[in-house]
């Protein structure tokens, strides 16, 4: 700015009309590289904004992976420890079964956070694509209720309870 201030004094105060519409163009080249420097540099700050809120997330992300991974991992670690003790020898026949169904669970639910991170992983590759013979209509009615009814008994078994209404009057074919 100081620069096109200096610039159009030079303007008007220049002797003869070839130095005045020589700065004239100078001023206007000035101004015209001093707009897209400007523009340039808050299109700079602007993806250094966007860069910046994507390692939040990545961080974010990996806390919340790296928590949901070591849960069932010390579950399943307990009870093998506990197997390699001989401690759930000294337990009743409904107990171990208690602790090896537990740990079974505890493993599907790391293999299935596993499959998940990789399937998300897969997103932001450019080769990501759902191929047409796999899209098809789903009836999201009918879906909730499968859901509501495969975690309906998990919830039981903690003392919860899973409520699901159908409002639907027209149900999706």
């Amino acid at each position: 700015v100081a620069f096109d201030v200096l610039i159009l004094f030079m303007v008007l105060v220049a002797e003869s009309s070839r130095e005045r519409i020589s700065n004239i163009v100078l001023l206007v080249f000035a101004s015209l590289f001093g707009f897209f420097l400007i523009r340039s540099v808050l299109k700079e700050v602007e993806q250094t904004e966007q860069a910046r809120k994507l390692l939040d997330m990545r961080s974010e992300f990996l806390t919340i992976a790296s928590h949901q991974l070591k849960t069932p991992v010390t579950l399943i670690m307990g009870i093998l420890s506990m197997m390699r003790e001989g401690s759930l020898d000294k337990a009743t026949v409904e107990e171990r079964k208690n602790f090896i169904d537990g740990a079974y669970e505890k493993a599907v639910k790391l293999s299935d956070i596993i499959r998940d991170i990789l399937f998300a992983s897969d997103f932001d590759t450019k080769e990501f694509t759902i191929p047409e013979n796999h899209l098809e209509r789903v009836d999201v009615n009918a879906f909730l209720g499968k859901l509501h009814n495969d975690f309906k008994e998990r919830a039981e078994k903690k003392g919860l309870v899973l409520l699901y209404e159908n409002r639907a009057q027209n149900p999706c074919n």
